[in-house]
C-alpha cells in the first residue's frame, strides 16, 4: 500500500479518485442546520443571551436543555443521513470535510506522519502518543478554536464543583459511564 500524504480533503479526494473510488467530500458543521437556525432566532431574545455558545452568544435555560439536546440530535441525524449515509449506500467513499472549522490541522498532520512512520516500519503499532505531544496538540486546538476554548472553560468550571468531582471520580473507578 502506498502511503497517502494528505494536507486537506481535496488532496485526499483526488488520491482516492485516482485509485478508482467514487468520492464525495461532505462538509458538516458543529452547529447543525436546524439547531443553527434556531440558535440564530433565539439570540434575538435577551433571555437567551449568554456565553455558552461562542457563535451565537446564547445560553439555553435549564428548563429547555433537554429539548435543545433533542433539537441538536435531530439536526445531526438529518445531516449524517443526507450527506454521509445515503451517498455511502450509493457506493461513494465519503470524506468528511471538517478540519478547517475545528482548527485541528496540526493533529491531522501528526496523524498522517504517524501513519507514514508505522507503514514504513519506523514506529511499531500500537503507539502511545507522548504526553508532551498530545498536550501541545490540545493546547493548539484550544487556542485556535472558539468552541474548544468555551468547552474547556466550562469543563474547568464544572470540575471545580462537587458534582464535577463526583463525575471525575466515577470515571476513574468506573462507577458509571
Amino acid at each position: 500500500m502506498v502511503p497517502v500524504r494528505v494536507h486537506w480533503q481535496g488532496a485526499l479526494a483526488n488520491e482516492f479518485s485516482h485509485r478508482g473510488f467514487k468520492v464525495l467530500v461532505s462538509w458538516m458543521r458543529c452547529t447543525h442546520m436546524l439547531a443553527s437556525m434556531s440558535a440564530r432566532l433565539v439570540s434575538k431574545f435577551s433571555i437567551f443571551r449568554g456565553p455558552n455558545n461562542p457563535y451565537y452568544h446564547i445560553i439555553i435555560p435549564k428548563s429547555l436543555r433537554r429539548f435543545w439536546q433533542f433539537l441538536e440530535f435531530i439536526s445531526l441525524l438529518s445531516i449524517v443521513f443526507v450527506k454521509f449515509l445515503v451517498p455511502s449506500f450509493l457506493g461513494y467513499l465519503v470524506i468528511a470535510k471538517k478540519e478547517e472549522e475545528l482548527e485541528c490541522l496540526p493533529a491531522l498532520e501528526f496523524a498522517v506522519k504517524l501513519n507514514d512512520a508505522i507503514e514504513n516500519g519506523l514506529v511499531e503499532a500500537p503507539y502511545k502518543i507522548p504526553v508532551h505531544t498530545w498536550t501541545k496538540l490540545l493546547a493548539q486546538k484550544i487556542l485556535r478554536d472558539p468552541l474548544a476554548r468555551s468547552t474547556s472553560k466550562n469543563l474547568v468550571k464544572t470540575l471545580g464543583t462537587k458534582r464535577g468531582i463526583k463525575l471525575l471520580k466515577s470515571k476513574f473507578v468506573r462507577e458509571s459511564y
